[in-house]
């Protein structure tokens, strides 16, 4: 299973009821698919960099969640389909290693006198 993030931007002019129910509707989608959420974080309303569909600013909801392969393609077409979604991106997390900054000589460091 591989980690997947998905954020979505949801309609504005929702009540805060069905911005919930979309959110865990999308969640259910998930865990049922065989997923595992590992985050899940509402931003709020935030304002859009650019107007989209005459709206300048959206309902924002992240999801961290571990997969199989098909759950992410099944979130992205059932997103695809409901209009009240305005934007959403699904990418696959890669967690890069961080390694320490090679020592520098002491003669280097301080340079050349």
């Amino acid at each position: 299973m591989q980690t997947y993030e998905t954020t979505l931007i949801l309609s504005p002019i929702l009540p805060e009821a069905d911005w919930e129910a979309k959110a865990a509707k999308y969640e259910g989608l998930i865990t049922s698919g065989g997923g595992e959420i590992k985050k899940k974080e509402i931003w709020g309303i935030r304002k859009l960099a650019y107007p989209i569909r005459h709206k300048s600013q959206g309902y924002y909801v992240f999801f961290q969640y571990q997969a199989p392969g098909e759950v992410p393609r099944e979130l992205d077409r059932n997103i695809g389909l409901d209009e009240e979604v305005l934007r959403h991106l699904t990418v696959l997390s890669k967690r890069v290693p961080i390694r320490p900054a090679p020592e520098v000589p002491e003669t280097q460091a301080k340079g050349v006198e």
